[in-house]
């Protein structure tokens, strides 16, 4: 529809012919600089050896992943692959030593999604299954009896445990005064590390509230 005069013409838009663009508020009123340079915003990014991300923990999990073949791959020519005839014991040792703390670099300090976990699960299982050159069919329970391991879920805890433990043994620290407030105010239902913790905890039997 249009209104027109012998000066002007007016388009007016309609409903049906209107056209809003979209527009980020957040990057249009929130620019950072430094210096001059502005900062970009981004959707994924490092930080003290931890990706993050918008879309959660997967992109970390997955860069573990990938560091982890890559750490494995480096060491195959003394022996550890498949076809190779080195003494399993000692590829399961090399693993231990080497390879798992890159698979678990830094996934401690996140609260994992039960998914996220299988993932690390498979992930493992299938290494030292490789490495003890057993059949794709293999039980689960009999690769890890075999390789005198733990699974990678149990061996998470372990870190997780660690460094809660770390945390309650420095009073004056804000992680501290952060923990016991979270502990002591937080629903069940709440996604804080500190609530995985303590139902981890409950899991094996170990109370948190003691602490507190």
């Amino acid at each position: 529809m249009e209104l027109s005069s012998s000066k002007t013409k007016l388009q007016v838009y309609t409903p049906s012919n209107l056209s809003v663009p979209q527009v980020n508020l957040l990057k249009n009123s929130a620019q950072l600089n430094i210096d001059g340079s502005t900062i970009e915003f981004v959707d994924i990014a490092e930080h003290v050896g931890v990706v993050r991300s918008v879309d959660g923990n997967l992109p970390h999990i997955l860069n573990r992943l990938t560091s982890h073949n890559r750490a494995l791959h480096g060491i195959l020519s003394v022996g550890l692959a498949r076809g190779h005839k080195a003494n399993p014991a000692a590829s399961l040792r090399v693993e231990k030593i080497y390879g798992l703390p890159v698979l678990l670099s830094g996934t401690s300090s996140l609260n994992l999604k039960s998914s996220e976990v299988t993932i690390l699960n498979q992930h493992y299982k299938n290494k030292l299954q490789n490495l003890q050159k057993l059949y794709d069919k293999t039980p689960e329970s009999v690769v890890y009896f075999l390789a005198g391991s733990l699974p990678a879920e149990a061996l998470l805890h372990l870190r997780q445990l660690s460094l809660f433990s770390m945390i309650c043994r420095l009073p004056d620290n804000i992680l501290n005064r952060i923990a016991r407030y979270i502990l002591t105010t937080a629903k069940e239902n709440s996604t804080s590390w500190f609530v995985s913790i303590s139902k981890l905890c409950s899991l094996y039997g170990r109370a948190v509230r003691i602490w507190i």
